[in-house]
């Protein structure tokens, strides 16, 4: 019988014959930390004289402490670069080496300039420039990983440089909050882009007479591209007239030019070009780059 107000475990024994014993167990649990203690029992008569005791051997207490453990590192698009308006993914592993449980814990993944969520898994929260996720508990040996696939935007500069920063934060976190940081990963530029010219009417004309042609600069991406330069050189058959989208006609060299400081991936650009035929020519073309 256990009697809570006292913290005493008896036991009645009616009769014990000579030579007999009596086996108990007794199944305890430790509530504090202590640097050793034992524990004695007796044995009373019905007097309440003690007639004989025994002690146990001592024992210490330690409490159950988790040790929490985490690491981020580049899963999809592994690698040292990725291609601007293309995907990067990055996986965040938490583990707890240490024997007690842990609590309330939080996970923030701060997401890197230019770069926006695709998805993530398990479902995280996203907010301005970051994913959460809360975890309730983390026992001792247990592990939990946590994925996010972000785009980065065809506008960010070839050479930059992404690094990903995730943070576990809580009550049972050393100072409370713990940093990971993936490896560095180098965005680069691609973009397939396709140029082409069209004369416009007939394929034959008279000397003094005007004509055009279309120019069309197309950007498939995936990147966006900066800081172009169109060039169409003239041939001596033909004189400039006009052209559009802020063409410049250097005489002296025949070129007209176009400059192009930003186009987006999947973004086209068209030019009209006007000269006038001014010697006989039995066929030529006009070439633009």
């Amino acid at each position: 019988q256990y009697e809570g107000s006292s913290g005493v475990v008896s036991w009645s024994v009616d009769r014990l014959g000579s030579g007999d014993s009596l086996v108990y167990e007794l199944r305890v649990r430790g509530v504090s930390e202590s640097s050793g203690f034992t524990n004695r029992v007796g044995v009373y008569d019905v007097s309440g004289k003690e007639l004989k005791t025994a002690e146990s051997g001592r024992k210490r207490l330690e409490r159950k402490v988790p040790v929490l453990n985490m690491e981020k590192k580049v899963s999809v698009g592994a690698g040292e670069s990725v291609v601007a308006g293309t995907e990067v993914g990055y996986r965040i592993r938490v583990w707890n080496t240490g024997l007690g449980t842990a609590y309330d814990l939080q996970v923030t993944d701060s997401l890197p300039m230019g770069t926006v969520v695709e998805s993530t898994f398990p479902s995280g929260e996203v907010g301005p420039g970051v994913v959460v996720w809360t975890l309730d508990s983390l026992a001792g040996g247990e592990s939990v990983d946590y994925e996010v696939l972000l785009k980065v935007s065809g506008d960010v500069s070839g050479g930059t440089v992404l690094v990903n920063r995730s943070y576990l934060s809580g009550s049972e976190v050393p100072g409370g909050v713990l940093e990971s940081e993936s490896e560095e990963v180098e965005v680069v530029s691609e973009s397939a882009l396709t140029l082409s010219k069209e004369l416009e009417g007939s394929d034959s004309g008279y000397v003094g007479e005007e004509f055009g042609y279309r120019i069309v600069l197309k950007n498939g991406g995936p990147s966006t591209s900066y800081g172009l330069t169109l060039r169409d050189t003239l041939p001596s058959y033909m004189e400039y007239v006009s052209s559009t989208g802020g063409g410049q006609y250097e005489g002296s060299s025949g070129v007209v030019s176009w400059s192009v400081d930003r186009l987006g991936s999947g973004d086209s650009l068209v030019y009209e070009l006007r000269v006038r035929g001014v010697s006989e020519s039995s066929g030529f073309t006009n070439r633009v780059g």
